[in-house]
């Protein structure tokens, strides 16, 4: 089972820093909603964190705006993330995986 925290501190003299993954989730799913184009698919759990061995993994379910270039709004996506995960935390994120879903006709 994946650990539900991952730990941030390396000196523990004074106590341990954890991040809980619906922290890591939070910002991941703020990141994505940056972008007016994507829009977060199903009812609740939209973004996922795992931390495993250390490392961590997100994967997110979206649906886009009926039009935008699926490859290049992905991409631009995962680099959000990725880097708004490293920014506020300073935690590397090895994996972002974003599966389209569907999309928005407007």
């Amino acid at each position: 089972m994946a650990k539900e925290y991952i730990q941030i501190n390396k000196d523990e003299s004074d106590g341990i820093v954890a991040i809980s993954t619906p922290v890591l989730e939070s910002i991941a799913t703020l990141a994505l909603e940056e972008d007016k184009g994507i829009h977060l698919a199903g009812k609740e759990n939209k973004v996922y964190c795992r931390i495993q061995n250390n490392t961590l993994s997100v994967y997110a379910k979206v649906k886009l705006d009926y039009g935008r270039n699926v490859a290049s709004t992905c991409e631009s996506a995962q680099r959000r993330v990725r880097d708004a995960i490293y920014q506020m935390t300073d935690i590397p994120c090895d994996d972002v995986s974003i599966d389209v879903v569907g999309f928005v006709f407007r």
